[in-house]
Formats: C-alpha cells, sequence, structure tokens
C-alpha cells in the first residue's frame, strides 16, 4: 500500500513558518508546501526573524516547492530554502511571483538598514536564493487555475483562494499505481467576502467527495467576523470626517493586499481628496494594475476602478515627497506600510512627526492584528487607556483619533471556513494555521455543522500518514 508522509515544518499549531513537507516514498519524490517566516517584535520596536527549527533545516532532499500565496509567513523563507536545495523547482502563479519579488526585494532593504537583525550568513544565503528561486523558475509560473504537472506521477491543481491577489489553494494529486490517486488539499490561507481587489473562494466542486485530507488554515476559526463592507464604510467615515474638520487621517496598513483595499475603499467611499498611497503598498498596486503581472483567476478584479488611469490615484513618490507632504501641506488620507508600525516604516515616521498623535483635529485608522511588543500595540493601548506614550522621542499624550481597531482581516472566520470544507466531504481534515483557540473553535464549528469525518490538530513537527 502506497503510503503519503507529510511532516509540519511550521505552522501547523502557529500562525507564522508555514511549512510542510509531503514524502512520497514510493515514487521517491518530497514536496514542501509552503516557505514561510515567523516575525516577532523586541520591545525596541525592531523585528527580527525566527524559524521553526525544522523548516529553517530540512533535513530531506528535496525536488519541489510549491507556494500558496505571497505572504511573508508562506513564502519569507523561500530564498533560504532554495540556497540549501539549488536545484529544487519552485511553483507559483504569475501574481504570486511578482508580488513575492517585491516583498523579497522589501525584506532585503530591511535586513540592509537593520531594521530586520539577521546573521551575516543568513543575508549572503538570502540573496543567493532569491535569485534561484525566482529568476531561474519563471518558467514554471501557473498562468491560471488548473491542474500543473509537477513530478512524475504527482500533479497539482492550482485554485483561487480569495485572501489576496494569487492566493491559491493547492491540491495535489499522487499517483499509486493501478490507475488509482491520492488527493490532498492545502488551504493555505482563504477569505470568502470579496475585497476590492480579489472576491472571495468558491467551494471547488470538482473536489466534493474526492479528497484523503484537507489541511486547513484556522486564524479565525474560533470567531464570527464583521461583515467586511461595514468596516470599509467606517473606514471611510473617519477618514472623510477627519478632513472635513481639517485633519489628517493615517491608516497604516500590510504592504500586500490591505493596504491597496484600504486606499480603493476610501477611493469608492468618496469626498475624500487628496488620497494617498506610499510604501511598499504603492508598488504592489502597481502589479495588480498590470493585466499580465496581477491578474490570474476571474476572482480578481478592482471595484471598478481604473488602476492605471484613475486620475484620483496619487503616490507620495519618496522620503522628500513625504516630509513636504507632512510639514507643508494642508489636511490629507495616507494609507502606507507598515501596518505595526516597525520602527522607520513610513506609518511610523508620519505618525512620529509633526505632532500628529498630539493633534485632536487627526485620525491614526488602525487596519489589523497589532501584534504583542510592536508600536502599533503599544499606541492602540495607550490610546485606549489614556496612558502617555514614547515613539522614538520624549513621552506624549495621544489627542488625536484613535478608534476601534477596524476587522479588515483577508481571512474567512468559522462558520465561513466551515461552509467551504464541510460540502467537500473530505476524509480526514487537518487544522493548522492558528493558536489554540482558532483550531478548536475550527473543530467545534465543524462538528456542530455535521461533519462526521476524522479531525486531527496536529503540532509541528508531527509526521502524519496518509
Amino acid at each position: 500500500m502506497s503510503v503519503i508522509r507529510i511532516k509540519g515544518l511550521g505552522g501547523f499549531n502557529q500562525i507564522g513558518a508555514s511549512s510542510a513537507m509531503v514524502q512520497i516514498p514510493h515514487l521517491g519524490k518530497n514536496i514542501m508546501i509552503d516557505s514561510g517566516v515567523e516575525m516577532s517584535s523586541r520591545r525596541d520596536g525592531t523585528d527580527t526573524i525566527h524559524f521553526t527549527k525544522p523548516h529553517a533545516e530540512p533535513d530531506l532532499a528535496l525536488d519541489a516547492v510549491l507556494i500558496t500565496h505571497a505572504h511573508a509567513d508562506h513564502v519569507g523563507n523561500l530564498p533560504n530554502t532554495v540556497h540549501k536545495f539549488p536545484n529544487t523547482k519552485v511553483i507559483m502563479n504569475v501574481p504570486t511571483f511578482h508580488i513575492a519579488g517585491q516583498m523579497i526585494l522589501s525584506t532585503l532593504h530591511l535586513m540592509e538598514s537593520h531594521k530586520i537583525n539577521v546573521s551575516k550568513e543568513y543575508h549572503r544565503n538570502f540573496i543567493s536564493g532569491a535569485k534561484r528561486g525566482l529568476l531561474d523558475n519563471q518558467n514554471n509560473l501557473v498562468l491560471t487555475p488548473g491542474w500543473v504537472n509537477i513530478l512524475l506521477g504527482v500533479d497539482a491543481y492550482f485554485g483561487p483562494a480569495g485572501h489576496i491577489r494569487g492566493a491559491a489553494y493547492i491540491v495535489l494529486r499522487i499517483d499509486i499505481g493501478n490507475g488509482k490517486y491520492k488527493y490532498v488539499m492545502f488551504t493555505g490561507d482563504i477569505s470568502v467576502y470579496d475585497s476590492p481587489t480579489v472576491k472571495g473562494m468558491k467551494l471547488p466542486e470538482e473536489f466534493i467527495d474526492k479528497l484523503d485530507a484537507v489541511f486547513v488554515e484556522s486564524t479565525y476559526g474560533d470567531r464570527q467576523l464583521i461583515p467586511r463592507d461595514e468596516e470599509a464604510a467606517r473606514m471611510g467615515y473617519w477618514a472623510k470626517l477627519t478632513l472635513e474638520r481639517g485633519g489628517s487621517c493615517l491608516a497604516p496598513a500590510f504592504g500586500i493586499g490591505r493596504c491597496q483595499d484600504a486606499y480603493i475603499d476610501q477611493l469608492n467611499y468618496g469626498g475624500i481628496d487628496p488620497l494617498l498611497l506610499d510604501g511598499l503598498g504603492r508598488r504592489v498596486m502597481d502589479i495588480f494594475a498590470d493585466p499580465e503581472k496581477g491578474y490570474w483567476s476571474d476572482l480578481d478584479h478592482s471595484a471598478g476602478i481604473d488602476l492605471r488611469n484613475d486620475p484620483r490615484i496619487q503616490y507620495v513618490g519618496n522620503r522628500v515627497d513625504r516630509e513636504d507632504l507632512i510639514y507643508n501641506s494642508g489636511p490629507f488620507s495616507v494609507v502606507t506600510t507598515a501596518g505595526m508600525m516597525m520602527r522607520g516604516s513610513c506609518a511610523w515616521q508620519y505618525a512620529t512627526a509633526n505632532n500628529f498623535l498630539e493633534n485632536p483635529a487627526n485620525t491614526l485608522l488602525q487596519t489589523g492584528f497589532q501584534a504583542e511588543n510592536t508600536d502599533g500595540r503599544s499606541l492602540e493601548d495607550a490610546a485606549e487607556n489614556g496612558r502617555k506614550i514614547r515613539l522614538g522621542g520624549p513621552e506624549m499624550v495621544i489627542y488625536a483619533d484613535v478608534p476601534k481597531r477596524l476587522q479588515m482581516s483577508a481571512h474567512a472566520d468559522g462558520e465561513q471556513i466551515v461552509g467551504l470544507i464541510a460540502p467537500l466531504r473530505p476524509r480526514q481534515v487537518y487544522v493548522v494555521h492558528g493558536h489554540d483557540n482558532g483550531r478548536r473553535g475550527l473543530e467545534y464549528n465543524l462538528r456542530r455543522a455535521g461533519y462526521n469525518g476524522a479531525i486531527h490538530l496536529p503540532m509541528n513537527g508531527d509526521e502524519i500518514e496518509i
């Protein structure tokens, strides 16, 4: 009997460093699904990179790496992996390739400016692996959703997963002989709500009753999220109100997906002028605007806006333009990186310049989760509790408006995940990519919905036989 072994290299019982090794002994092949990093922050605000040990140093020969999407926790370790296995085949779709390139370039800049602290050896390996992993694999790009041959006896289906442009779920079809196959799905990160740049994932009906196992994300498996359009309207309301009262509005956001969505949300709300995009967000927006780089499925769209030619779209070009905007302009609304206010980031520069946070006419809109020990979390706590805060200067009291954090997640909630997975009737479900409450919450929601198959909550390092 042919057995498939799947080992959790990272991201099984955590959010970050996602990676799974699929071992196919009867074919003598090994395939990695995703190669991510886990990020955490020191109390001084400087980011550092952490890896799960098995993922940082894979101990098996590697024939192919398949990438679900271009967020760092799924592709950020790809350069290191390819450096160790220079002959491995790397497969991802077109938007993921171009977005990952920008993310990796941004990461290199942060390393070289010491905002991310890594060893010299890691830095050298990262540069070498980035060139091999991306430039040497351009002929392996997935152009449209569908089946792709990976290796002799192994095919992969890349299907649109919502979440961000290019995000894909991956189904492996593995030949086990005598005309039989095993099917294993890795969801990557999935979303059901339509955002301004990508519509929500649809039920992949072609896989009903076919899947031997599903490895499903559970980031918000225990929650029910506020409808996204309600939060987008709340953001637009605050941005417009701020400009009307003579203040400026700052919306820090993650550079891939969140920045572009928040910017288009404000454009569509109307009456927010001038509205500017800064940081990594503008380079990724250029990819979204390019039909040859930013589109691969019928879920991709731009909410009726011509991203190439709409005259309302304005970028902040560089630091000089940014300082001119901060000190010499009137009221403005800006969407920019970094979402958690990394020290030295564009968002941090806006927040700490020209007494921004001490001006009661201004507004800071936090568009997503703020991790422990980040300036974003410190600012959120200080605003909520009326405490003083120090952000690279003297202590200050925040008089600017800091509304309750916007729930603009690009992940599906528990009920939405169940709505995609339970109807597929897979033989087994492995709940990954979540903390304990999210994973147990999704297990509960699956049972409540009547799913009767086996449900597992594997840990990093576990080896699973299918």
